[in-house]
């Protein structure tokens, strides 16, 4: 059954009489648009981020640490967060960061937009750079709100749950031990192990 998106349902609106929100040009995706152009696995390396929720929108997380470069597909995660998210594209710019927009799941399994502030030196970008006629070019994106907007953190008490674990935990089942020896069948086997054991000490 297909996991249900709940990114929008969760993300309360910024309460303010000039919301910045307005400005921001984008939003969640559809996921089969979307998809991861790598396959992911749970061996992949997981970037470790710090950062914090913004006031702007819930759903945004300002990045302020990585530790390595963040790209496409990459799988980056909180340090209080259960499981790591993917990104998934770049959305929008501004001078000095560029907007990630970034799946992952619940605590219930269930699909999660959010999207990531990160600084330009901590990402890479490779397929944003095509040829045309001759001549390399950037690829451009809407422009981003101000880097003040992002800077705005949120109340602790209006911060989204942490995403869950993205990939599937299996469960294996134990190996099956052999059936015990039931107590009567300890009691008849007593005299043949009494009787070899004395035989054993008579040849000695």
């Amino acid at each position: 059954m297909p996991c249900r998106d709940t990114s929008s349902r969760d993300t309360p609106p910024f309460l303010g009489s000039s919301s910045p929100s307005r400005h921001i040009p984008y939003s969640p995706s559809d996921p089969s648009s979307y998809a991861p152009p790598y396959p992911i696995s749970p061996s992949d390396p997981v970037i470790s981020i710090v950062g914090h929720s913004c006031r702007v929108r819930l759903d945004h997380f300002r990045v302020e640490y990585t530790s390595g470069p963040v790209h496409v597909n990459s799988l980056v995660q909180g340090e209080d967060w259960d499981g790591p998210l993917v990104v998934l594209r770049w959305v929008a710019v501004n001078p000095l960061e560029i907007v990630g927009e970034c799946e992952g799941k619940d605590l219930e399994g269930q699909r999660i937009v959010r999207f990531l502030v990160f600084m330009h030196f901590r990402v890479r970008r490779p397929e944003d750079l095509f040829l045309v006629e001759g001549v390399w070019r950037l690829r451009e994106y809407p422009v981003a709100p101000d880097s003040s907007v992002f800077l705005a953190r949120a109340r602790l008490i209006e911060e989204l749950p942490p995403p869950g674990p993205y990939f599937d935990i299996p469960v294996y089942s134990s190996p099956s031990l052999p059936p015990s020896p039931s107590p009567s069948l300890l009691i008849r086997l007593i005299p043949s192990v009494l009787a070899n054991f004395l035989s054993h000490c008579f040849l000695v």
